[in-house]
């Protein structure tokens, strides 16, 4: 069989759970999207530098074996943000067949600016807000200030390997390093408290290089 005509194949009533199905689903999807990379079955459109937040300008100062590899590393993280996307919505799907109660933060930012395509300008941010579960990323919409354009500002907020809950900030699409975040700010117990905590002044190096923004965080009401 050809690797471009693979699918998955499944019949509800020999899962033994809810859980157990979706497991196979998220796992046939992101097999059916690895094959799919490495086998060349979807056709890319022409490569653009806005992609990884970089302008055409800047793209023009990095020779080939330098594009080659950030274009490589942006599949990489691509694909690694794709899986753990798939992971999320198959945990809130979980969470909300058996009514469990799940950590939340409700996440504010205001004032400041981003790099907003075409990448070359910061541009002045209109307030954004988002909620994210624990154990969970999100991509949230920011526009700027006249409304004249936008992009997107992915977050995390997970335990890492010391067992310490994490919010991840601005993730870089094609360095490896700061795949997670370039800003890391550590769990607060004060993000309980009825206006949570409000971190000024805040700085990234990741997709849209956030300057002197603050943010707000506060437990969810929701959780």
């Amino acid at each position: 069989m050809h690797p471009c005509s693979l699918h998955c194949t499944f019949k509800p009533y020999h899962y033994h759970s809810i859980r157990a199905r979706l497991v196979h689903i998220s796992t046939c999807a992101v097999i059916l999207i690895i094959v799919a990379l490495l086998t060349g079955c979807a056709k890319p459109a022409p490569f653009s530098p806005l992609t990884l937040g970089i302008s055409e300008v800047e793209w023009g100062n990095y020779d080939a074996a330098e594009r080659e590899k950030m274009i490589a590393n942006y599949n990489r993280v691509t694909l690694a943000n794709t899986i753990e996307d798939q992971n999320t919505r198959e945990l809130a799907l979980v969470n909300q067949i058996n009514n469990n109660t799940v950590e939340s933060i409700e996440v504010r930012l205001s004032g400041g600016s981003a790099l907003m395509p075409p990448f070359i300008t910061q541009k002045s941010l209109a307030p954004a807000t988002t909620t994210i579960a624990l154990g969970t990323c999100k991509n949230t919409r920011l526009v700027q200030l006249d409304g004249a354009t936008e992009t997107t500002l992915r977050s995390c907020y997970k335990v890492n390997q010391e067992d310490k809950k994490i919010f991840y900030l601005d993730p870089s699409y094609y360095d490896q390093e700061k795949q997670h975040g370039t800003v890391t700010i550590p769990y607060s117990p004060l993000w309980n408290s009825e206006n949570g905590f409000t971190y000024h002044g805040i700085n990234s190096s990741g997709h849209v290089q956030l300057r002197d923004v603050s943010v707000a965080i506060k437990k969810s009401h929701n959780s």
